[in-house]
């Protein structure tokens, strides 16, 4: 018994000891412990990714009548034209974008890589997302 209150002591002591200084960041709660810090650049491009992208796809499933031709043999097969297309695989290719940026991202952070593929991720988002969802809505819209 008195082995299993050393032990005991001794794993309340290194618990304590585990604990985060008052001035440390990470002392605000266990939720970021294992995330990296990400810089403003890098959550303003994750934001920008993820609304755009959400934009893109509204704009991109919002093609109407004019843009979609009926069958002519009269059954009920439809053909979508080549600006609906298009903003589909503008929509599609702005996630797959995306989707690499915020993994990218994650992976760049947890080694602490600020280098210049990293930069290039977060500015595809943050500059490429918004000519992404300009260019579908002037195909849906124009």
């Amino acid at each position: 018994m008195d082995t299993d209150d050393r032990s005991e002591a001794e794993v309340e002591r290194n618990l304590k000891d585990a604990q985060p200084a008052k001035g440390d960041p990470d002392a605000g709660g266990t939720s970021r412990r294992n995330l990296p810090k990400f810089t403003t650049r890098d959550w303003l491009g994750i934001a920008i990714g993820i609304a755009g992208t959400i934009a893109i796809f509204l704009i991109a499933g919002d093609c109407d009548d004019r843009h979609i031709k009926k069958n002519e043999a009269g059954d009920d097969a439809a053909q979508i034209d080549g600006g609906c297309g298009l903003a589909f695989v503008i929509a599609i290719g702005a996630f797959l974008i995306n989707l690499a940026h915020v993994t990218g991202i994650l992976l760049f952070e947890s080694i602490g890589y600020q280098g210049g593929l990293a930069k290039f991720f977060s500015r595809l988002s943050i500059f490429g997302t918004p000519l992404a969802l300009i260019a579908a809505a002037l195909i849906v819209y124009a």
